[in-house]
């Protein structure tokens, strides 16, 4: 059985809406510097290569995220993209809806530098706790276990901080907490076909400018090239946005994606290559982890005393529970 490789932060079929005639759309992306713009299937874009995988494990196995809850996580969004962009006004039963919750919101962590920062803070946890039980293993192994910390370490998984760093980041996107608050936003389609100009998407596509506990919060999200997600607390941010020029509309919300992108915008053509150079990558990247909440984790593992062999393999994990509670995406 074949594993996939090409991990899709940005899915395929969210960037098939931007589709040329000829099946591909337009890449640009940033190279030295400079913009670069080729014509790519939406399969041949977006991806990194094994983002997901859980180091020290064999294949398939180290690759379950991907197949199975990013797949997932994907599949049901697909269902409710389609509903969107076609303008189904039915009521939205609770499965589709909490699909498109899961996908809006791992839109914010999916990506390689969140990924990234996700894995490193789980390996500096479980390199705190092992450094911890290296000083103190005299006072905190247990019966059972090896009479020296070298053999303990010997038969630790290594696996561990993979597994907790890939636990974490499906625990980010199924968020209990935040879930729940774009759940119950009041969601609507804003149709922008009489712009002049066409709306790009990114590898940072959501603007959503303030936290969602604000009343004035709200999120967007080009769904395709004419057609715009929104959400908000009252509804009252698709009503506003009907009185305004749809090409203003579209300038702003490019000028949002293409802000916050790091590596990859995606358009219909190259006819915003100018405004994608001057603009690009001009807004820093949200923190996953605020200094704070990490030194919070490390004090955490610092005074913590797992109590059984399975839970010091899943301590990291635990332990980062202390940043990501009360946070925002």
């Amino acid at each position: 059985m074949s594993v996939p490789r090409k991990h899709h932060y940005i899915p395929v079929f969210y960037l098939k809406q931007w589709r040329g005639t000829d099946g591909r759309l337009c890449e640009y992306k940033r190279v030295a510097g400079k913009i670069v713009t080729r014509r790519t299937f939406p399969d041949g874009t977006g991806y990194q290569k094994d983002l997901y995988r859980i180091d020290g494990l064999p294949d398939p196995v180290a690759h379950v995220v991907e197949q199975k809850f990013m797949h997932m996580v994907d599949t049901g969004a697909n269902y409710a993209l389609q509903k969107l962009l076609h303008g189904d006004t039915a009521p939205w039963d609770e499965p589709v809806r909490s699909a498109w919750t899961r996908f809006v919101l791992s839109l914010r962590f999916r990506n390689p530098e969140s990924v990234a920062i996700i894995k490193s803070q789980m390996i500096t946890l479980w390199e705190t706790v092992l450094e911890n039980m290296r000083i103190n293993y005299d006072t905190v192994h247990y019966p059972g276990d090896p009479p020296t910390f070298e053999e303990f370490v010997a038969r630790t998984e290594r696996e561990a901080p993979g597994k907790a760093a890939m636990n974490l980041l499906q625990e980010i996107i199924d968020n209990p907490r935040v879930g729940p608050t774009i759940f119950e936003m009041k969601w609507s389609r804003v149709s922008l076909a009489a712009s002049h100009i066409s709306l790009l998407t990114s590898d940072r596509p959501l603007d959503m400018p303030r936290g969602l506990g604000s009343s004035e919060a709200y999120i967007a999200l080009p769904i395709g090239p004419r057609t715009l997600f929104v959400a908000d607390h009252d509804g009252t941010s698709a009503k506003r946005l009907g009185t305004l020029n749809p090409t203003s509309i579209v300038k702003n919300v490019n000028m949002a994606v293409v802000h916050q992108a790091r590596q990859f915008v995606w358009g219909l053509d190259e006819g915003q290559s100018r405004f994608v150079q001057n603009r690009m990558s001009k807004a820093p990247d949200r923190p996953v982890i605020s200094d704070e909440q990490r030194q919070a984790a490390i004090d955490a593992a610092l005074t913590a005393k797992p109590s059984t062999q399975s839970e010091r393999a899943e301590f990291a994990r635990r332990e980062a529970e202390v940043w990501q509670r009360g946070r925002g995406p």
